[in-house]
C-alpha cells in the first residue's frame, strides 16, 4: 500500500530458506561433531552450552518466519514493533540481488549498527526515492554474516 506520505508492506522478519533433507543431515552431523568434541573434553559447561545451542538452533531454523508490517512515513521507519526515527539513522543502501532484496539502514546507535528490512515485492526505486528525502544514501558492502547466512541457507 502506498500514499504520498507513507509506504507500507508486509514481509518476513528475515530471509527464509526451505530446508532440504540434505541440509538437515549436514546440520545434524555438524551438531554431533561439536557435541562429541565437548564430551571428549569432559568440560561440563561446554557440553551444556553446545547441547542448548543445538536445540535452540534447530528450534529457530524449523519455525516459519514471522511476518511483520513495515512502513516508511514522514517521522521514520517502522518494522514490526520497532520504530526508528530518521534523526537516529545515518544512511541507507538497497541491496538488490533477487530474491535477496533488502534495505540496510545504518543507525547512529552503536548497539544496533545496521537494520535489515526485506523489500519483498516493493519497487526498490520507489523506496529509494522516498528514503532519499529523509536520510542519505551511502553504499554499503554486504556483511560477512549475511553472506554466510545465504551460503548456509540459515
Amino acid at each position: 500500500m502506498e500514499s504520498h506520505n507513507k509506504i507500507s508492506w508486509s514481509a518476513p522478519r528475515d530471509f527464509y530458506f526451505e530446508k532440504t533433507p540434505l541440509w538437515f543431515t549436514i546440520a545434524i552431523a555438524v551438531a554431533i561433531v561439536f557435541n562429541v568434541g565437548a564430551i571428549i573434553t569432559k568440560n561440563i559447561l561446554t557440553i551444556i552450552v553446545f547441547i542448548l545451542a543445538t536445540v535452540m538452533f534447530f528450534v529457530h531454523e524449523t519455525r516459519d518466519p514471522e511476518e511483520i508490517k513495515i512502513s516508511l512515513d514522514e517521522r521514520g521507519i517502522t518494522a514490526g514493533k520497532n520504530f526508528y526515527q530518521y534523526a537516529d539513522l545515518e544512511s541507507f543502501w538497497i541491496f538488490y540481488d533477487p530474491p535477496f532484496n533488502y534495505i540496510s539502514v545504518k543507525s547512529k546507535k552503536s548497539f544496533i549498527p545496521y537494520i535489515k528490512i526485506l523489500l519483498e515485492d516493493q519497487n526498490p526505486v520507489t523506496i529509494r526515492h522516498y528514503l532519499m528525502e529523509h536520510i542519505p544514501e551511502k553504499k554499503q558492502k554486504e556483511g560477512f554474516i549475511e553472506i554466510i547466512e545465504r551460503i548456509l541457507r540459515i
